[in-house]
Formats: C-alpha cells, structure tokens, sequence
C-alpha cells in the first residue's frame, strides 16, 4: 500500500476526522512521512471549497510522496535526513516550496529522482537543496536539453545555456 493509499484509509477513523487542522503543520508533517497528517489534509480539503491552486498543489505533493515513500525505511531516513541539525521546520518548508514550485510532472520525477539520491547518500543535504532549487526554477526545456548534453566538456551558447546560468 503506497503513502497516500495509506492516508485515505485513515481518513475513516474518528481521530483523524475530529481533530482540528493546522494546515501547514498537517503539510509538513505529511512530508515527513506522517499518514495520520496526510488524511487530515484530505479530510480538511473534502470539506472545505477547493482551490484550484490547492488541488494543483495536491496532486504533486501526491506524486512526490508516492514516489518516494517506497516502504517505512524510506519515510524514517528522509524524516532524520530533513529534521538533522533541529531544523524541524525549515528543511521541510524549504522542500514543500520546491515541490509548489514545479510546474510539470517530469520536474516532480526530477525531485524524486534527487531524494532518492539523498536517501542512499549519493549526495548531502546541502547539495540536495541546491539540486531542488535548479530543478523548481529552470525551465523544462533546459533540463532536457542538460539530460542531453551532460557528458559534453564544451557547449556552444543558446538559450538553454543562458537559461541554465540564470538559475545556478
């Protein structure tokens, strides 16, 4: 059962449903791998007039959490990982803003595709940040064309190029 499978059947017991939302808290905590939070987000946002910017937002925190959240180990690590140094609310909020960030689908596989290498400590945390941010400002066009020319010591000028440099 992924993440968020896991959340929408706990939306059914009472503690999820009586409990008072804090949104952001819910969010961030959501991020961290709480599915009780989870449910209290969807509950909060079945009951409330949805935003379309909400849903939008939504479905790519979904897609973020269900391709990251592969099994229990996955959600620990990537809680100790975002909470080291008692940054309890900055890394996670700094993280939730990339994910609002994007705007296609392939820049929320990008992201997951960076946690995954800080979850197996290909790279730090520092560097993941700086990988997220290039991910959540460059165009989606410039990432394809760095995918394409990555191995490449030497590249002639263009907007790809320039755009690239804008963001880091």
């Amino acid at each position: 059962m992924n993440f968020i499978d896991k959340a929408i059947s706990l939306i059914s017991q009472e503690s999820v449903k009586k409990e008072s939302i804090n949104f952001l808290e819910d969010t961030l905590n959501a991020l961290l791998g709480d599915p009780v939070s989870a449910g209290k987000i969807i509950v909060s946002l079945a009951h409330s007039p949805s935003y379309f910017r909400e849903q939008i937002f939504w479905a790519k925190l979904s897609a973020f959490l269900n391709g990251v959240y592969l099994d229990e180990d996955d959600c620990a690590i990537l809680r100790a990982k975002l909470t080291q140094s008692g940054e309890k609310g900055d890394n996670p909020a700094r993280l939730l803003f990339c994910i609002d960030k994007v705007e296609t689908k392939q820049k929320i596989h990008y992201l997951i595709n960076a946690t995954r290498c800080l979850l197996t400590d290909f790279i730090d945390l520092s560097t993941y940040f700086r990988i997220c941010n290039i991910i959540s400002q460059a165009l989606e066009e410039d990432l394809v064309f760095l995918k394409e020319n990555i191995a490449k010591t030497k590249l002639a000028y263009n907007q790809n190029v320039q755009g690239l440099l804008n963001v880091g």
